[in-house]
């Protein structure tokens, strides 16, 4: 029972998502405290994953492991957000050996020591994940980098340097999880003999030049581990215009034989398999779909929905339609687990009853639309509606902002972050943000954030899994 509540395999991975939400489950922390047979039944699973945030951390969870070797075996990922003082990478490489189960240790953001990669070498399981491969210390024995992995490596067209570095890294064991591509004339068939040791996700930028995938089968056949590529340009024509994207293109001509080429345009798509397999070669399927959508809103999606009945995250770029066609619309997507709704609030038609409107709160906004308590309320009344008709969906992503005059004048305000459908389930009065992280851009008379505030963190969210 306790590991059921401790880890749900079930819960889409993604960056946005705390590890907590899928490794720890709230329901694990009252049910520690009801015995100590309990207690001591979730104390591995409470404490598998441990984040420091804050300078002093470090010394205090070096002290609680010194004096409690039962707390200390629990922890199997440590993720360190910086190491902020120069005390700290020296305290590490000799909280290491106490750690005896650590798998995996981030630290993201910070350069690390040669002492401490030198402590990670002499640990008998542990790994750390970086940001960069220059966050690899200077001037060192790069000769053993097995238990190295980089989180996100860019590979740029004309940087031979940089280009020349990492692959001399790659060459020493490094790994790497994510690999984006700057440019599409990287991608030739000698990308196909390109290696990038336990490499996860491909992301491919795409732009105005033709993409050449017969590098495609050959890459995903060197690289068991992949399993998923994600195709991005923001661009409206890209996608429509080359017919080289064999994923999309029933979706294409589908859209053409509806006349609905100009209603809707994709700004990016991932496809994923089966990596659990040991046929390399298994199918690729869209799971992934993000829509510009400028009319016949229900027509679009249906379409959408019925070439890609396996999406699983769905991003909707501006949404002109009303609250029941856009429930109607994603009850069509069986897989739905992730919902990204940019732009939509002032476009949807919400009738001339407002069910969000809180009488006791009056917000003075000169805008043509709804201001930005309004459209507060609005989401977390329409993500409710949205949960409660599509059960699979997880989370949501929203993005919106407005300005405070007319024509895109005054003061401008925005809205961004995430509301988790579990959240929604805790018992709040019914006009009452519960889960939506916000950060205004500016913050005025009558303005009422969420119940978290948080820096702009997931601006940059890729809206892929």
């Amino acid at each position: 029972i306790v590991q059921s509540l401790a880890y749900n395999p079930n819960i889409i991975e993604r960056e946005f998502l705390d590890p907590p939400r899928k490794y720890c489950a709230p329901a694990l922390l009252p049910l520690s405290v009801t015995s100590h047979q309990f207690r001591r039944i979730c104390l591995p699973f409470l404490f598998a994953y441990v984040k420091l945030k804050r300078d002093g951390d470090l010394r205090k969870l070096q002290s609680h492991s010194l004096d409690n070797v039962a707390f200390s075996a629990c922890i199997k990922t440590l993720d360190i957000h910086a190491l902020s003082i120069e005390a700290d990478y020296e305290l590490l490489p000799r909280l290491l050996p106490h750690l005896h189960n650590l798998s995996c240790l981030f630290i993201l953001e910070t350069p690390i020591s040669i002492t401490l990669l030198h402590a990670i070498r002499c640990h008998p399981s542990a790994t750390v994940v970086i940001s960069s491969f220059k966050d690899l210390p200077q001037g060192m024995d790069h000769s053993d980098l097995g238990k190295v992995i980089v989180k996100r490596l860019p590979i740029y067209r004309d940087d031979r340097y940089r280009n020349e570095c990492f692959n001399h890294l790659l060459d020493c064991g490094m790994k790497v999880k994510r690999a984006v591509v700057n440019h599409p004339r990287l991608l030739n068939e000698s990308f196909s003999n390109s290696r990038f040791s336990g490499l996860i996700e491909l992301e491919l930028k795409m732009g105005w030049s033709a993409v050449d995938l017969s590098w495609f089968d050959n890459f995903s056949c060197a690289h068991p581990h992949l399993r998923k590529i994600s195709f991005t340009n923001f661009e409206r024509t890209v996608f429509q215009k080359q017919n080289t994207f064999m994923f999309i293109v029933p979706f294409l001509k589908a859209l053409a034989q509806e006349d609905l080429t100009a209603a809707t345009y994709i700004k990016g798509f991932a496809v994923t398999r089966d990596t659990s397999t040991t046929n390399v070669s298994c199918h690729w399927r869209v799971t992934s779909l993000f829509l510009t959508v400028l009319g016949s809103f229900k027509r679009v999606l249906s379409l959408a929905s019925s070439s890609f009945p396996e999406t699983s995250v769905l991003t909707i770029d501006r949404a002109p339609c009303t609250v029941d066609e856009l429930i109607t619309s994603l009850r069509r997507f069986p897989c739905l687990k992730i919902v990204s709704l940019l732009r939509t609030f002032e476009r949807i038609d919400f009738g001339s009853d407002k069910p969000w409107q809180d009488p006791s709160i009056v917000e003075v906004y000169d805008g043509p639309k709804i201001g930005p308590v309004a459209t507060e309320f609005a989401m977390n009344w329409c993500t409710s509606r949205i949960a409660k008709a599509v059960p699979s969906i997880e989370a949501f992503y929203i993005r919106e902002d407005g300005c405070d005059g007319p024509n895109h004048t005054g003061t401008r305000w925005h809205i961004n972050g995430w509301i988790f459908v579990h959240d929604m389930h805790k018992e709040a009065p019914s006009n009452t943000p519960i889960a939506l992280y916000i950060t205004p851009l500016t913050k005025r008379p009558g303005w009422r954030p969420g119940s978290k505030l948080m820096t702009p963190k997931y601006f940059g969210t890729t809206f892929f899994v």
